[in-house]
């Protein structure tokens, strides 16, 4: 995917399949990835940590805006990122 362009990003977190929806403006759509109550987070409940990890890596190459998460209010990209430390190398 093109950083400007709307797709599809990868998205793992609590289900081994789960997708996200990136529109040409900015607007994720996340599902159980990201939460968003009260302050953006991973989502509390991931089965699969190195995987949801590697989706923030991946979506911090795209054009993110806002986030809307499934659970919580939306959120800028931005903010959530302020707060997110990623796993020291080999504690995915």
């Amino acid at each position: 995917l093109g950083a400007a362009r709307p797709g599809v990003p990868p998205a793992r977190s609590l289900q081994r399949f789960e997708i996200g929806i990136l529109t040409a403006e900015g607007d994720l759509f996340c599902g159980d990835l990201l939460y968003g109550n009260p302050d953006p987070s991973l989502h509390f409940i991931i089965d699969q940590p190195d995987q949801a990890h590697a989706s923030i890596e991946r979506l911090k190459t795209l054009s993110v805006r806002t986030v809307y998460p499934g659970h919580g209010g939306p959120f800028t990209f931005t903010k959530f990122l302020e707060s997110y430390t990623p796993p020291a190398a080999g504690n995915g």
